[in-house]
Parts: C-alpha cells; structure tokens; sequence
C-alpha cells in the first residue's frame, strides 16, 4: 500500500492508495487507480478524512494521468491516521483490482 496525496486538475487535494495500472504487454503505464480516496480537510486541530465521492459504494477509482497534476509523500502522521482508519487491516475496504496489473506507485 502506497499512501500518497495527489493534487488534481479540478484543485481537489486526495488521499489514497494509489497505484498505477500498467499494460501487460507493453509494460506502459495506463491509468492510476485511487483505492479509499479521501479528501484531506482540517477544522482548527482536527483532521478529517471525508469521503472523494460519498454517493458511491465504490472504494476503487481509475484516474487518467491528464487530470494529476502532481503526487506527493504525506507527513508521516497523515499517513499513519489513513492507515489506521482504511488500512490493509480494516476490513471495510477491499484492497484487490479485477483484470488490471497494478503495482504499488513509487516502488
């Protein structure tokens, strides 16, 4: 699990597992899955992990590379909070993507 911050086009600051969808046969990258995707908000000293698109029972979403405008390595805290509350081990989440090699991104 790779837990990154990603800016988007739209200005939206996301948080997720993100990993990168790579074609098989051409070893290109495809597209980048985000995996529990959250949006980072703070209200004085507290932090809060709200949900990128709360209407769906989707946890998966497949971003196409032209809407990032860049990823980065959250502060260890951050990170430590999102794995504790959407982690591997939390069972609210599936972890696995159907009919795509992925990798972790940044390994």
């Amino acid at each position: 699990m790779t837990v990154q911050l990603v800016l988007l086009k739209s200005g939206e600051e996301i948080i997720a597992d993100v990993r990168e969808i790579v074609d098989k046969d051409t070893e290109k990258p495809m597209s980048l899955v985000f995996i529990n995707p959250h949006i980072l908000t703070s209200s004085g000293d507290t932090l809060m992990f709200d949900p990128w698109i709360p209407l769906s029972d989707s946890r998966q979403f497949f971003i196409p590379y032209d809407w990032v405008v860049t990823i980065c390595q959250p502060v260890n805290h951050i990170v430590e909070e999102f794995n504790n509350q959407f982690g591997e081990n939390n069972d609210s989440q599936s972890n696995s993507i159907e009919n795509k090699s992925d990798t972790d991104f940044g390994n």
